[in-house]
């Protein structure tokens, strides 16, 4: 009996610090994203914790962007596909006391390709391979892929 008790108590400490763990390692980054209309731009607020031992912190964002742009010519639509590679940066982001840093970044999508060409109005953005980077400290934050059609 004893030795289950020890056994239960090793397991239900291990489960304890596994907790925290992961708890810790989930609270200390935050983002959201949207994808803004006309434009087609991406904009990601984040929120990093953990910064107090930097006077102040670099980011960049950067993603592929994917833009469908379509106009009706002669009632017959015609699209057009435009692949970019946005970059956007924020430099000087000061720690709070807590050493938490907050920002927004914005990627154009380069959605304006078509636009003066053929006149055509962005219907569909896609947003890949999304990743904000933290180049004071060096760590990757890998964002998951968005998309959004023109309300």
């Amino acid at each position: 009996m004893r030795l289950i008790g020890r056994a239960l108590g090793t397991t239900a400490l291990f489960v304890l610090v596994a907790g925290v763990s992961v708890a810790g390692a989930s609270g200390k980054f935050a983002s959201s994203e949207v994808i803004e209309f006309p434009s087609g731009n991406l904009v990601v607020t984040f929120d990093e914790r953990g910064q107090n031992r930097f006077s102040s912190v670099d980011y960049q964002l950067t993603a592929t962007a994917d833009a469908t742009s379509c106009t009706t010519v002669n009632g017959e639509t015609q699209c057009i596909a435009a692949r970019t590679f946005p970059t956007d940066s924020a430099t000087g982001l000061v720690p709070d006391q807590m050493g938490r840093v907050s920002g927004s970044l914005t990627l154009a999508s380069g959605a304006g390709v078509g636009g003066t060409v053929c006149g055509c109005t962005t219907l569909h953005m896609d947003y890949s391979d999304i990743t904000l980077t933290n180049l004071t400290s060096g760590r990757v934050y890998r964002l998951g892929p968005i998309s959004a059609d023109r309300p």
